[in-house]
């Protein structure tokens, strides 16, 4: 047991002076470890190496910054059609509308955009998931295509239809870019329900963009879900009319 009475001060450091592997000698700060009865330095190099080492690092971050970024643009590619990503507010016919969608901040309620076609709805709504998807979100659309194509999915195999409604489910945003406009079917209906219905209750965001009103909307589905369904959307989602 070493009687040194320094170990019996909290934390004390000492300077003594130590080789760096570039050859030249610096004062190496030390700490003193009580409990260990051990002296460990600070820092391992002379100022000038722990400089480089720094800088070293930092262009590895930014270098895999750029890469993420690069590999997250490619994965919204997929999801985002060309004519889309290409959207500028300046031509948009209601870049009022551009500017009250991108106010959203993430949380639990999501946005409805009724109106009529040409207004730019999708435009907006695809810029502000862009935007939220390269943050690091998650991004599911749903269009009248992909409902239309649910049925023969169901079909053909179960599993892809399960994996197609989990996908809906779980992404961070779910977009509804017009979907209602796929002819709907008692399948349909049901994929539609559970997947608004699921993710309202658990706090995950919509963005669904309708050339319907609530009348004419009710009129495409069910009696038993329509009314649910336009009142859950309603209930958490901002309503902006263009």
């Amino acid at each position: 047991m070493t009687t040194d009475t320094t170990l019996e001060q909290p934390n004390p450091t000492r300077i003594q002076t130590a080789a760096c592997a570039c050859g030249c000698t610096f004062d190496q700060t030390q700490l003193c470890i009580p409990v260990l009865e051990r002296w460990f330095p600070v820092q391992r190099h002379c100022p000038a190496c722990e400089k480089l080492a720094a800088d070293c690092r930092a262009r590895e971050e930014q270098e895999r910054q750029k890469r993420e970024l690069a590999e997250r643009w490619q994965a919204w590619c997929e999801i985002c059609p060309p004519a889309l990503r290409e959207t500028a507010r300046e031509k948009l016919p209601r870049p009022d509308l551009y500017d009250r969608v991108m106010r959203w901040q993430f949380g639990p309620r999501g946005l409805l955009l009724p109106g009529p076609t040409g207004t730019g709805k999708t435009r907006c709504i695809m810029r502000l998931c862009e935007r939220e998807f390269m943050a690091g979100k998650s991004v599911a659309r749903l269009t009248a295509n992909a409902l239309a194509d649910y049925p023969a999915l169901l079909m053909e195999s179960s599993t892809k239809a399960h994996d197609f409604k989990e996908h809906l489910l779980r992404a961070r945003i779910l977009v509804i870019d017009d979907a209602f406009k796929a002819k709907q079917s008692e399948r349909i209906e049901e994929l539609i329900f559970c997947v608004v219905d699921t993710r309202t209750e658990h706090g995950r965001p919509i963005f669904a963009t309708l050339n319907d009103t609530g009348e004419t909307l009710k009129a495409r589905l069910g009696t038993d879900r329509g009314e649910p369904l336009i009142r859950r959307l309603r209930e958490f989602c901002e309503v902006i009319v263009p």
